[in-house]
């Protein structure tokens, strides 16, 4: 009978070894360690345009576009903020996911930002004071999403949406607020 539980002990063990996780997380500039102490950070960048009527077009999905996530660590004190940037990219289909590892001891988060700014020509319609008419024009994009305490095993869908901050072809034309 103890030879019988000795296989049966050594057939568990290798089949738990086989079948367990290699994982490798990402090891943030903050830890410097590798951990399975992580936070999952996903979701979807979107932009939106106006039309020649003013109207806002339906979000499009930002393909192959640069993101810039910021870990943010508060102070002792708790008082302020400092904030550890990373470079993300979207893929074909405007999607984006990174695994940070927390700090030795800290099973939060503090804060994660993903921000999104470019410029675009003709890209969107402004209102024209001078001519009263819509026009298509260049314009400045901005987007931000954060989130607060995010807890270690968890995964954080970040829906960022991205829209014209400042219309560049014409001084004539009204700002979006």
């Amino acid at each position: 009978m103890n030879i019988m539980k000795k296989y049966i002990f050594m057939a568990v063990a290798a089949a738990a070894m086989l079948f367990s996780s290699c994982e490798k997380v990402k090891t943030t500039e903050v830890s410097g360690v590798d951990t399975q102490n992580k936070v999952t950070v996903r979701g979807y960048a979107r932009y939106v345009v106006t039309d020649n009527k003013g109207s806002v077009k339906k979000p499009e999905l930002l393909e192959n576009t640069p993101l810039i996530l910021y870990y943010g660590t508060k102070s002792a004190d708790g008082k302020t903020m400092s904030y550890v940037p990373y470079d993300l990219k979207t893929d074909a289909d405007g999607y984006f996911t990174i695994d940070l590892a927390l700090e030795p001891g800290k099973v939060v988060i503090d804060e994660v930002k993903v921000v999104c700014s470019f410029s675009r020509e003709e890209e969107t319609y402004a209102y024209n004071e001078k001519t009263s008419k819509w026009v298509q024009t260049d314009a400045d994009f901005f987007g931000e999403v954060a989130k607060q305490n995010l807890a270690a095993g968890n995964s954080y869908y970040y829906d960022l949406l991205v829209a014209a901050v400042a219309y560049t072809s014409s001084p004539d034309l009204v700002q979006p607020k």
